[in-house]
């Protein structure tokens, strides 16, 4: 999968926005819980399920698809990183 996109297993993705330590990978079986540690806000993709769960003061999130390919249903997150929640939006119905 490297050859084809390497942007996607090259490792994590850290940035800081509004106060929140924020993780974003492709996979996140992947993930090292090094990694995990600092992150306020974890952003997984690949299965195409969506994942929007608060554990141990961490958000998870996977927001879905936005083509709709898979589920049948064109999906983004909006997040508040005050008060760390997310709202799962259908795009497209």
């Amino acid at each position: 999968m490297k050859a084809v996109l390497p942007q996607l297993v090259d490792g994590a993705m850290t940035v800081k926005l509004g106060g929140r330590t924020i993780v974003m990978h492709h996979f996140i079986d992947w993930l090292k819980p090094a990694e995990i540690a600092p992150a306020d806000l974890i952003i997984t993709g690949h299965t195409h399920a969506i994942v929007n769960e608060l554990k141990n003061g961490k958000l998870y999130l996977n927001p879905g698809e936005c083509c709709g390919w898979l589920t049948g249903r064109c999906t983004v997150a909006i997040v508040d990183l005050d008060t760390l929640k997310a709202d799962i939006v259908d795009v497209h119905e």
